[in-house]
């Protein structure tokens, strides 16, 4: 008798244990903003600074965006501002920080 095939892989779901490293890990490479705006950010223990426009894009913020999670666009994530918004949903999608869980 054959043993049972494993498991199917459970999807991680999108919190920010899991998105942080990611971000933190990818800091300094280009992301896109969901127009195609290009930028770069970098992080430290309270914000992460989007170079180009030195906005503070706030870990809350990438927090609501998750639990959100999914979410069409940055108008749809809750109590962040539309100025970090883009900056944020361009972090969140990004395969590089998605790796397939969300």
């Amino acid at each position: 008798m054959p043993p049972p095939p494993p498991p199917e892989p459970v999807l991680v779901g999108p919190n920010v244990e899991t998105a942080r490293p990611r971000i933190e890990e990818h800091q300094g490479e280009v992301f896109y903003t969901k127009t195609g705006k290009p930028f770069t950010y970098r992080t430290n223990h309270y914000t992460l600074v989007v170079v180009e426009s030195r906005r503070n894009v706030q870990w809350h913020e990438i927090r609501s965006a998750l639990e959100a999670w999914p979410i069409a666009g940055p108008s749809e994530i809750p109590r962040c501002p539309e100025r970090s918004g883009r900056y944020v949903y361009g972090i969140v999608s990004d395969e590089r920080i998605r790796q397939g869980d969300w």
